[in-house]
């Protein structure tokens, strides 16, 4: 983990202390502390699919042919769901920070968070899987029920926050040794999905193909502009000077929406040869909507040798102080 000092010296008299500006950089392994982020999924939108074919069998003696019937389906436009709706209680995110605050006698003033990139999923991907999508047909003439069954599965499998905005914080709560702050920071989340429709054909529980892909959803989105407002702690940790300061964020990102758009047809022919019966069939098939994200995100880490002892500033503040006095009687 990095970090940066730099002492602001102010022109003081003896036995003040100076101001100390600390400027904190995380490691990408926030200390190994404990760190969380959960989110959730929502989709909404529509899909339709229509479908008509041909359903052949043979006849035998005396006319030895093949006779056709044909199927129909009604076309029918379903809404879509996500199942499961989470893509997990806990995340183990990773990523880097960058806090800064000021230190005067027992007080840790003007916190701000100055930078905040977030690996939300952890590096991990995540399953997820839209509800299944059931076109139903029969063959005409026979009643015989014929069932189209569209399913997906996919992953997401990056999600990032990348906090834009500058720095941020203000006085919310608390008194020395632990202040909070509320941050609003606003940056940008960026999403990489993908998710594959396949289907399922099944005609009076008798015959049952699977019909392979028929198409895929997903890709890659940047959306700016989302706010992540929270919260940031600072506590001053007890021990022997230079003292340690901890940090604590949580910040609840907003509600981003990943498009969701796919249509396409395929078709198909069972005919392996000989007398068994047989079928072609051709699907036309359309998804539009979004997948909604939100995710929630607990960061800690520590900040080490923070606040120098005190005796130390202020002899660094006299020694400021008389190397001042001395300038001007040059003069």
């Amino acid at each position: 983990m990095g970090k940066v000092s730099l002492a602001i010296v102010l022109m003081m008299t003896c036995g003040v202390y100076a101001d100390l500006h600390t400027v904190q950089q995380f490691g990408t392994s926030f200390d190994g502390a404990a760190q969380n982020a959960s989110a959730s999924l929502t989709a909404s939108g529509s899909a339709t699919v229509s479908g008509s074919g041909t359903y052949y069998s043979w006849v035998g003696w005396p006319v030895n042919s093949w006779a056709s019937v044909s199927i129909t389906f009604n076309n029918q436009t379903v809404g879509l769901g996500l199942n499961p709706d989470t893509i997990s209680a806990t995340r183990d995110p990773d990523g880097t920070g960058l806090v800064s605050f000021e230190t005067v006698t027992d007080t840790l003033q003007q916190g701000t968070l100055d930078d905040l990139v977030v690996d939300l999923d952890g590096g991990t991907a995540v399953g997820l899987a839209l509800d299944n999508i059931v076109l139903n047909g029969q063959i005409s003439g026979l009643g015989i029920p014929v069932t189209v069954t569209l399913s997906t599965s996919g992953s997401l499998n990056d999600l990032d926050y990348d906090m834009t905005s500058g720095s941020t914080g203000s006085y919310a709560s608390g008194a020395f040794p632990s202040i909070t702050y509320d941050v609003s920071p606003s940056g940008t989340v960026t999403a990489n999905w993908g998710a594959t429709i396949t289907g399922n054909l099944d005609i009076s529980g008798i015959l049952n193909v699977n019909l392979g892909t028929l198409g895929t959803l997903g890709g890659t989105e940047s959306i700016g502009g989302v706010g992540a407002a929270g919260t940031m702690t600072l506590t001053e940790l007890a021990g022997p000077y230079p003292k340690d300061v901890a940090v604590a964020i949580h910040s609840d990102v907003d509600a981003v929406g990943l498009s969701l758009s796919t249509s396409g047809s395929t078709s198909v022919n069972t005919f392996s040869g000989g007398t068994s019966p047989y079928y072609k069939v051709s699907f036309n098939y359309s998804m539009s909507g979004s997948m909604n994200v939100d995710a929630s995100v607990d960061l800690y880490d520590t900040i080490i040798d923070a606040i120098p002892d005190p005796a130390t500033l202020s002899i660094f503040g006299l020694g400021t102080g008389l190397f001042a006095l001395a300038r001007r009687r040059r003069r």
